[in-house]
């Protein structure tokens, strides 16, 4: 197995052969020449560590990229970079990756925020100019493939980052000053295409990071831990706390997200590195603050945002091709809003647009973020109980749902409280969930299950690609945990290739199993899975009532009828006749959850 992260010796000989031109074939040196002007940043850390080694006062900036350094790196390996730096410079007179501003600058003399600030419109230009920066009127709708262009994605790959800033039509001057509340939260991501790892271990652990900052001071950082059993086609929802940014905005908001993959790495070295990226980051929010505080409507100072964020972009990339050697970073995107852009989307609540996450051969995500975020609403699973009760899950949260008088039974519980026997396993968060009304007959054979009797508190949770039966009443385990395929044996030729993100009970014996925009009919009495269908194929209506055709979670209403809860929105939908009958937001037709932080 490769080293999850290159050693000192390793990194100091990649600078080496970077500042010199010796390796100007290597992926990392072809990024830096693409543009002198986005490596701003990056020299002023090895101007920074050319000064620690000299033992001078580090200024403010200075300080900051040393520390952040200092959660993966001894100071003697940054001094030793500083050391190579310096005999770089007096080899050569300066190094020619770096602008000006600093590749001329005396080790004796500091650089500071106030001199990134001064330096920054100067490269405005250069840097806006490059093809992986873009800068998109979300007014406009974004076409079928999104708001990135094909140039845009594929500068991605050849510059290893991409920045993004988003606006929209001019405002009014009375709208111009006050701050303005804002809430953006991360709502789903799927896999487009998987990590190719291993043939033996296909399946991906994704998780995201992210931080933001407005120019209000307000910043929100976030961490989703690991979504396991990704594939190809895998859809996953997140909590309704995965907020993004949750604060205020007086003129511009930014924000930094990084997309990982994880595998056998150094888990703690990984956490540590992501940690001094996002201490990076938020600096250089700090920094945007202090370049913009003239007004959203001052065209240097909206120039210098989207310039400021490329140079932190570029820095970000940089040090993670320096220090990792197999790049576990999927991808990471930063982007930029003004007011203009704030205000046009708030017109909007519920809107949600993608993004995309290509990593080549470590992967591809589509990461939805809902621009106008809503606090309720949000269903990740959900069980039928009876004809007047169901379970609805949320995160790590259930309620027992009374559908007769609109009301919760119980509720909101952890789900280690009120299904005790979960306690300290991952089936308190499930992924997903369904009915067990009758116990199908090869698990009796098996020897699975020995009590065959019918019951309406029998239901199957789901991690991952493992499941388990539990008993509501008496609160125990009734089988498993066990891979998926052990109680879905059909599933076996197939379980590789995608895990169910909601399964819907269609009768006592069959089931639909949902996943990305596909699902799959499956008998659990005689054990045959039918063929992979497409949504929009197999349930029409939903097409024919503009709705998208994905399903976070699914319950059957009565014969015939369901329940396809999709974000903050649900419909019902009629198979006689492939009709929605009625589209809600969930809080609009399950009135019973206005009162919870769903």
């Amino acid at each position: 197995m490769p080293k999850s992260h290159t050693t000192s010796a390793e990194r100091l000989d990649n600078l080496r052969a970077t500042l010199s031109g010796a390796r100007a074939d290597t992926r990392a040196s072809r990024r830096m020449r693409l543009s002198r002007g986005s490596n701003l940043l990056t020299g002023v850390l090895l101007h920074a560590a050319a000064r620690l080694d000299e033992d001078l006062e580090l200024t403010d900036l200075e300080q900051r990229l040393v520390n952040s350094l200092r959660r993966v790196l001894p100071d003697e390996e940054i001094a030793a970079w500083g050391r190579e730096y310096k005999e770089q410079v007096a080899a050569r007179g300066s190094v020619d990756l770096f602008p000006a501003a600093i590749a001329d600058l005396p080790v004796k003399t500091g650089f500071a925020l106030a001199d990134l600030v001064a330096a920054v419109p100067g490269l405005a230009e250069e840097i806006l100019a490059q093809p992986n920066v873009a800068v998109i009127d979300v007014s406009q709708p974004p076409g079928p493939d999104g708001y990135d262009t094909q140039e845009f994605t594929t500068a991605q790959a050849e510059y290893g980052t991409a920045v993004t800033i988003l606006t929209g039509p001019p405002l009014p001057q009375e709208l111009r000053a006050a701050p303005i509340p804002a809430r953006l939260r991360l709502s789903r991501f799927r896999c487009e295409r998987q990590a190719t790892d291993s043939i033996f271990n296909p399946a991906n652990e994704i998780y995201w990071v992210t931080s933001a900052g407005s120019d209000t001071g307000a910043k929100t950082t976030y961490d989703s831990g690991v979504f396991n059993d990704i594939y190809t086609g895998s859809q996953r929802t997140f909590d309704g706390d995965a907020y993004l940014f949750n604060g205020s905005v007086r003129h511009n908001l930014t924000w930094h997200i990084q997309c990982w993959e994880q595998d056998d790495s150094d888990t703690a070295f990984y956490r540590d590195l992501r940690k001094g990226l996002e201490d990076i980051a938020e600096y250089c929010i700090d920094a945007a603050v202090q370049l913009t505080e003239d007004g959203d409507d001052d065209a240097e100072g909206g120039a210098g945002l989207g310039a400021l964020i490329a140079l932190a972009a570029a820095l970000l990339a940089w040090l993670v091709g320096l220090i990792t050697n197999q790049d576990d970073m999927v991808r990471e995107r930063t982007y930029g809003m003004d007011k203009r852009a704030l205000y046009a989307l708030l017109n909007q609540p519920g809107r949600e647009d993608w993004w995309s996450f290509d990593g080549g051969a470590n992967g591809r995500h589509k990461l939805w973020i809902q621009w106008a975020a809503t606090k309720g609403g949000q269903v990740h699973a959900a069980v039928r109980r009876n004809a007047t009760h169901t379970y609805l899950f949320h995160g790590d949260q259930v309620v027992k749902y009374n559908t007769s008088t609109e009301r919760l039974d119980q509720g909101p519980l952890p789900i280690s409280d009120a299904f005790r026997a979960l306690r300290g396993t991952p089936f308190a968060r499930p992924t997903t969930a369904v009915e067990l009304p009758k116990i199908p007959a090869p698990w009796v054979t098996k020897g699975l299950i020995t009590d065959t009797g019918t019951a309406d508190d029998r239901i199957c949770l789901f991690s991952g690609a493992d499941c388990l039966i539990y008993r509501i009443d008496s609160n125990r385990i009734e089988a498993g945990p066990l891979p998926m395929s052990q109680l879905f044996p059909a599933a076996k030729l197939w379980i590789f290739a995608f895990v169910p993100e909601a399964v819907c009970r269609i009768n006592n014996d069959e089931v639909y199993l949902f996943w990305g925009e596909h699902y799959r009919r499956y008998n659990q009495a005689n054990d045959t899975i039918g063929g992979e269908t497409s949504i929009a194929a197999g349930w029409p209506g939903l097409a024919a009532a503009s709705v998208p055709p994905h399903v976070i979670a699914a319950v059957q209403k009565d014969a015939g009828r369901y329940y396809f809860f999709q974000g903050t929105r649900y419909v019902r939908y009629r198979a006689s006749g492939e009709a929605v009958e009625a589209k809600h937001s969930i809080l609009d037709g399950w009135p019973g959850l206005k009162n919870t932080d769903w």
